[in-house]
Order: C-alpha cells, then structure tokens, then sequence
C-alpha cells in the first residue's frame, strides 16, 4: 500500500529513491561538483545511498518546496489537526580543532501523545569525498545516524572519544579551520484516524547552527592518563589540560566545567566544578562514598559545545572520612610553595610513606620515615603529596607548590 509511506510498512528501496526524485529531490551524494552534504561511505539516507529509509534534511526540503511551489494545487489537503513543534538548534559557535563536541537541541510540542525524535543533518554541501579525508577544510565528514528521542548528538560518537578515536568511517573531527552547517530536524510523530485507519500525520520542523572551526587547539585533557591511578574519596586531585589558544577569540573560553563519569566515560553526572578558569590547570576534590575502577574526567567548554576527555580509566575508593580527618590534622607540610625541600611534621611518632605525584598522576618521588622531602630536582609547579600511614593504610594528601624564586 503505497499510501502508507515508510511509517506504514514501504520499505522498498528503489521505489523510494525513485519516487522522490519524482519528488525534485536530488542525490546528497555522487552528485558531482559541488553538490554533496554526506560522506559517500555515509550510504544511508533515501538519496544518499539508500541503505534506510530516511531521507536527508535537504531531501525534506527539496520535496516540500516542491509541494508548495511547483504543484501546490495537487491532491487533496486534508486537516491533520496536529500543532507542528518548535525547535532550536543552539546559538552559533566557535570550537577547535581535532576536538569533541555536542550539539544539542531544544523542541517543544503541545499536542498530547506526540514522541518527539530528533536527527542531525550535515548542510554544508561540497565536493564528493569518502572519510576518513587527510585534507578535511570542506565537504561532510559526519554521516547522518538514525532518528532517536535524545536530543543531543556527540561528534564523534562517545565510544569513538573514549577509544581516543577523532575519525573512521563514519565521523572525522575536523583538523583544520573551516565552517560546519549542521540542521536539526525535529519530529513528533503524530498519528491521526484517516478513514477508520491510523496513519502518519507528522509535524516536522528544523533550524539550523553554524559551527566555526577556529584556528587553535586541539583542546585535550592531560592527567590521568596512565593506567593503575587509584584515588580516595575526599581526596584533592590536580586536572590538567591544554588550552592551545581556546582562552582567546575568536573562541574566547574564559571559563570550563569539570565533571566526573563512574561509566567508563558515556554519561558524566557528577560535577566537580561548575565553572574554573580556562588556564590549563584545577585541582579538584574526589567525591567520598563512590566506588569505580572506571572513572573518567571531562573538562567542558562553559561559553562553547566543545570538551575533552582523560584518554585512560582511573579507580576510586571510599574513603573512611572521619579517620582521615583525624590524621590529617596530625600533618604539617612546610614551607609551601617550597623551594628546595619541604617538611613533614607528625605530632607523633608514625611509620610513613610520602609520595609526590606531577599533575599527570605519575609518582615522581617517594621516600619513608623521612620528614625532610628533596625537590630542587623536580621542575617547578603543581603536585599532589600522598603520605601513607604504614600501619593502618590511612592516606593523607597535600598539594605542594615547587617555586624557585
């Protein structure tokens, strides 16, 4: 039954891929010149390949002009009823190169019982090329994916960014300045009784964003990022970053957001600063009562979509707070900034370990049962002090400052 469209059942693909021709709409790839909007191993889309039944956004757009322009006065209108949704695309944005990011959507929709799905769409159209693609300033380098209720859309995908993967045959981050024009298409999937049957009624809008790809970054999260880190809970931490130019315009990132995943990496709903200048460096505090061995860090653009991840998991375990307070309060660390060497004093006599780890995690120096620490030959700036009660596995941690002047 043709009047069913593809929500009724239709899926045969030459009928469909012809039929919208019929329908003005156009190939989104081999289309020769200039004209391509996906990747040509994208093979998806109605006329992009015609692996699913979707048709890309500028497919959509070339039928409806077509319905409204050229035949307007074909067939017979019929009153759906149904209130198209509105949505937003998000305000226009620079981000780096060779960086993640998420472009995410805002819909509403009035009508009771509609599901909203929503699709990313390249619209930047150029010159045929498969991905990955060594010179990346222009054409598509994201494929469209299928239409999902979730309104965000991560580039590349969160198992790609995880695995430290920027490209494969589907997504490429971008290496070089260059514009991105992404269209998000709502739909609300609206059904309506048609003659005794329940059919397809959709509403569908989008709007599009433009993405600027600036000429700094990468922006890349550097600590942690050896295997076997193993943090306490109520424990400060040091997170490191590169800026590489993000702190000025045209990006201009004065502020980012560290927050932290228990997931390996897919869903980051713990914050751990909601906003800590963009400088390279924060130190943090481990959330007590959590027990992972595959944490992640990511640090978050607060102006921008873009962000970054730690490239390995870490381990984190519950601390017993009250005992660690208690030693603490026992430990001075002096003089700090220290210049040369630091004291530790115990107010009583401990069997000990102290040991001082750089901003990547990685032990750097490590003695025992010594209260005076050598440091003239570490290189200047931010540590973490871990010192170790030997007979009850109680930890304590300090930041130490290397200064030479």
């Amino acid at each position: 039954d043709l009047k069913a469209a593809v929500s009724g059942g239709l899926d045969i693909s030459v009928t469909r891929h012809e039929i919208g021709h019929q329908f003005a709409q156009y190939h989104t790839i081999n289309n020769g010149g200039t004209n391509n909007y996906e990747p040509e191993n994208g093979g998806w889309t109605i006329q992009g390949g015609n692996g699913h039944p979707y048709a890309h956004a500028v497919s959509y757009h070339e039928l409806a002009d077509f319905l409204l322009n050229t035949i307007p006065n074909t067939g017979v209108k019929v009153p759906t009823g149904n209130t198209i949704p509105t949505v937003n695309a998000g305000q226009d944005v620079y981000i780096p190169v060779s960086t993640p990011f998420t472009l995410t959507a805002e819909a509403t929709d009035p009508d009771t019982g509609d599901n909203l799905t929503y699709v990313w769409d390249n619209m930047s159209r150029a010159h045929t090329q498969f991905i990955p693609v060594a010179d990346d300033k222009a054409g598509a380098l994201f494929m469209r994916l299928l239409p999902t209720s979730e309104p965000s859309r991560t580039f590349p995908r969160m198992s790609d960014v995880i695995a430290n993967n920027n490209a494969n045959e589907q997504e490429q981050l971008p290496t070089q300045p260059r514009y991105m024009d992404f269209r998000v298409t709502v739909n609300d999937n609206h059904k309506m009784n048609y003659n005794g049957e329940i059919i397809n009624a959709s509403g569908i809008n989008s709007d599009d964003i433009l993405i600027t790809v600036a000429d700094a970054g990468p922006f890349i999260v550097t600590s942690q990022s050896e295997s076997g880190i193993i943090y306490m809970g109520e424990t400060e931490q040091i997170i490191t970053w590169e800026v590489n130019g993000t702190d000025q315009a045209p990006i201009n990132t004065q502020e980012v957001s560290i927050s932290l995943s228990v997931d390996g990496g897919y869903t980051y709903p713990i914050a751990l600063s909601e906003s800590t200048p963009n400088t390279g460096t924060a130190v943090i505090t481990i959330p007590n009562g959590i027990t992972t061995e595959t944490a992640r860090i990511k640090v978050a653009a607060n102006n921008s979509i873009y962000f970054d991840i730690n490239t390995t998991n870490f381990e984190i375990q519950s601390t017993l707070s009250a005992s660690n307070k208690l030693i603490g309060s026992e430990i001075k660390v002096y003089p700090n900034p220290s210049k040369g060497f630091f004291t530790i004093e115990l107010d009583s006599q401990r069997d000990f370990t102290a040991e001082l780890y750089n901003t990547v995690g990685k032990l750097v120096a490590k003695q025992a049962n010594e209260n005076i620490f050598n440091t003239k030959n570490l290189p200047e700036g931010l540590y973490l002090l871990q010192i170790v009660d030997k007979e009850t596995s109680e930890k304590v941690y300090k930041k130490i400052i290397i200064q030479r002047n």
